[in-house]
């Protein structure tokens, strides 16, 4: 356990230094949210609703933030590392593969709690988005949520050869995952039977959850348990089958 805090200052110092990681999952959802503020539909409140578009939109956008560090940001530092072959010369070295995973969830999770906070400061100050009504269920519902795409991330880490198809296995996990968690159509406009089916994928679980929590209710143990159950699966595959080379 000591190794850790030098390699998450290693990964810190390496993650500030890439532009497109701070783009991508920091300034694009503020941007997003912005521009989803300005447009008049999503202020209003539509019919048989009880808050205006926007406001269901601001969890989706810090999941959406959650998963550009996950599947994109840290797949392509690792493939990067095994690239220029310095996971093989970490390999000689009593670091391992979960110590390694875990400097990056870390640093990666950190970004995204301060991305969510960010999210909601904007939203609140400039949009009189409410911030969450249950803020230790949101918390938690949230670090599980991390936890979990993490999770996924980090067995994507594990197996890809390089940069290049970190990003492109990423962009295909990030879609699919994106429009469960209602990016495109909102969770609660969503076909009954398309709703159910999202509630047991990972980022819909993770909506779910969260937006319960934002409501000021817990989420369902059934949920919780849904992403306790792809943490323990995805990140137990990730150790199992990290490739050094």
């Amino acid at each position: 356990m000591s190794m850790m805090p030098a390699l998450v200052r290693n990964e810190a110092r390496l993650f500030v230094r890439e532009p497109a990681a701070i783009f991508w999952p920091i300034l694009f959802p503020l941007l997003l949210l912005v521009v989803f503020g300005l447009i008049p539909m999503f202020r209003d409140t539509p019919p048989g609703a009880d808050q205006p578009l926007l406001v269901g939109y601001v969890p989706t956008i810090t999941l959406m933030s959650m998963c550009f560090l996950a599947l994109m940001v840290m797949p392509s530092a690792i493939g990067i590392y095994r690239e220029r072959l310095v996971l093989k010369r970490l390999a000689t070295t009593p670091v391992g593969p979960w110590r390694l995973l875990a400097a990056q969830v870390l640093i990666n999770t950190a970004i995204a709690f301060l991305m969510a906070f960010a999210v909601y400061a904007v939203g609140s100050a400039a949009f009189d988005v409410p911030l969450p009504a249950n803020i230790p269920a949101t918390i938690g519902s949230y670090l599980l949520a991390c936890a979990c795409v993490m999770a996924i991330g980090a067995l994507i880490s594990a197996v890809v050869p390089g940069s290049k198809v970190a990003g492109l296995v990423g962009s295909l996990v990030w879609f699919p995952l994106m429009f469960f968690a209602g990016l495109w159509i909102p969770l609660s406009v969503m076909p009954d039977s398309l709703a159910t089916i999202s509630r047991f994928t990972p980022l819909g679980a993770a909506a779910d959850a969260m937006t319960d929590s934002i409501g000021g209710s817990w989420p369902d143990a059934w949920v919780l348990a849904v992403l306790a159950g792809y943490t323990l699966v995805f990140a137990a595959l990730a150790v199992r089958l990290f490739r050094w080379r």
